[in-house]
């Protein structure tokens, strides 16, 4: 289908006409670039899908406002996605394109989302991964799962879990429970997992899972228990300033939610020397897939963070002296009266990052009624402040106004991807990816995502 309109030929989109207002500051011009007549604009290709509450994961969104910018922020051009949530819009090299989504029903506010740093001939796709649910969490039902004794003689807890819930009880009286289960979370087909732990520490001893479609009033049943083996954390090459590290495992259910294992699974400590070793029982081949953490702390400055996608049946985790990202100082300066963010990226020794996500929220007022909006910019490695894309007199309440509250920062993150070698690649994959690298991983898209930074 044509983007932007509907085209006849049916071979190419229709470029949304450019809407220079009059006070708009000419295309930026180099010395060294070609003459003042030169135009390096070109159309882009902006794809919208869900995401706002109200929308549905993955669904292209109609008639979303779009909106270009020059490097220096001025309005290049506007328009809005076709009923395929598809068009085209002129953008200038080093600019920015936003998607303004309206909120859903009868709530006045928006959402922005923007990537910096464009280019002609790129392809920009807009949404979310995790769509934010504000709704009611219908109930479902429940159902009974029942377990065999354990084995192990000193087991002193049985716990289920869900994708939705989790619960513990006695041994060894108990050998059945019901849990609840709601729309929101539920995954079908189901993966439950059942543990055994035993007490003073709290430690992981037996594991086993079923996966079955969920039946209100059903029964599932357990078979046997397998014993927890054991697990590692193995890191190495750490840079100095490291002060305190962790290694967890979780289990993938429902490609996309992790379930820890309580009293395994995870350890933590001070590396000496640059290095740190943990170990821990661990239960593989519960979930699809096993995503790996490593958390580096620095005093003063937001967590680093290497995440893997490993196979089910992984069950330690090495890594070996790798390329960090910059650590994020633990502070950013944000102005909602010159629509602007400043922070500090510091390098230590050799770094390496392909973007820098930057999550705001604030309150906007439209027709008098105060909504809350959030604005979501993914830029090119390095960069340390922006002063917000200018938007179109007709949409400029949904940007930070001079009598709001405040702005605040919610996430400020540079990110790393190993497989991916710049900034355009890390582009490509939109912006949902940088908004939520952990969904990613939990989907294998890449095998590793290092991100630093801090989350709100």
């Amino acid at each position: 289908m044509a983007c932007g309109a509907v085209n006849d030929s049916g071979d190419k989109p229709t470029p949304i006409d450019a809407a220079l207002s009059p006070d708009d500051a000419a295309l930026p011009i180099d010395d060294a670039a070609p003459g003042p007549d030169a135009d390096l604009s070109g159309n882009a290709t902006v794809h919208t899908k869900a995401a706002v509450a109200g929308q549905v994961l993955n669904a292209a969104i109609a008639d979303v406002d779009v909106i270009s910018n020059l490097p220096n922020g001025n309005v290049l051009a506007t328009g809005k996605t076709d009923a395929a949530g598809s068009a085209t819009i002129k953008v200038y090299p080093g600019g920015a394109v936003t998607a303004l989504y309206h909120h859903s029903g009868t709530n006045t506010g928006a959402d922005l989302f923007t990537f910096v740093g464009v280019a002609p001939g790129d392809t920009l796709e807009f949404g979310q991964k995790v769509i934010p649910f504000t709704g009611t969490n219908t109930n479902l039902g429940s159902q009974t799962y029942t377990w065999p004794a354990s084995p192990n003689a000193g087991v002193t807890n049985y716990r289920v879990q869900t994708s939705c819930t989790s619960t513990s009880v006695a041994a060894p009286g108990t050998s059945s429970l019901a849990l609840a289960e709601f729309a929101a979370c539920n995954r079908n087909p189901m993966r439950i997992l059942y543990t055994t732990t035993t007490s003073n520490p709290t430690t992981l001893v037996n594991c086993g899972v079923r996966t079955t479609a969920f039946g209100s009033g059903d029964t599932v049943a357990l078979g046997a228990w397998s014993n927890a083996v054991a697990g590692s954390g193995n890191l190495t090459g750490l840079p100095a300033s490291v002060t305190s590290s962790s290694v967890s495992l979780s289990a993938v259910v429902g490609g996309t939610i992790e379930l820890m294992l309580l009293g395994g699974g995870s350890a933590g400590g001070a590396p000496t020397g640059g290095a740190f070793t943990g170990n821990f029982p661990w239960c593989p081949n519960l979930g699809e897939r096993t995503v790996a953490r490593v958390n580096l702390a620095r005093p003063g400055f937001g967590s680093i963070v290497v995440m893997d996608s490993l196979p089910a049946t992984a069950a330690s985790v090495t890594v070996a002296s790798p390329m960090l990202p910059p650590w994020v100082e633990f502070t950013a300066l944000a102005s909602a009266y010159r629509r602007s963010v400043a922070w500090v990226l510091a390098n230590e020794g050799a770094s390496a990052h392909d973007a820098v996500y930057l999550a705001l929220g604030y309150l906007q007022r439209v027709n008098n009624i105060s909504s809350f909006g959030e604005w979501h910019i993914m830029m090119p490695p390095n960069t340390q402040s922006i002063d917000l894309p200018k938007l179109p007199t007709a949409l400029d309440a949904f940007a930070p106004q001079v009598d709001d509250f405040g702005l605040q920062v919610f996430s400020l993150v540079a990110i790393e991807v190993p497989t991916i070698s710049n900034y355009d690649g890390l582009r490509a994959l939109g912006i949902g990816f940088a908004i939520c690298p952990d969904c990613a991983i939990r989907a294998n898209e890449v095998p590793r995502v290092i991100t630093s930074g801090f989350v709100f």
